[in-house]
């Protein structure tokens, strides 16, 4: 008999999990013009969202010389 799962989604495999949470507020235009390129990238918009945060963070980092 196989094992009954638990409510909600299955847990991830080690180091796959996300461990910090950023939230932030934009307007209507903003999120469209975000959703808009999210999509057009075939990305859901927290994934965008948070690939084009990091690439910008590897470039002031790099431009500030903190890398």
């Amino acid at each position: 008999m196989t094992e009954k799962r638990g409510r909600g989604r299955p847990v991830l495999p080690e180091g796959e999990s996300k461990s910090s949470y950023v939230g932030f507020r934009v307007g209507d235009d903003d999120r469209e013009q975000m959703s808009a390129a999210a999509e057009a990238a075939d990305m859901k918009l927290s994934d965008w969202c948070r690939d084009r945060l990091i690439v910008a963070a590897k470039r002031e980092s790099k431009r500030s010389g903190r890398e």
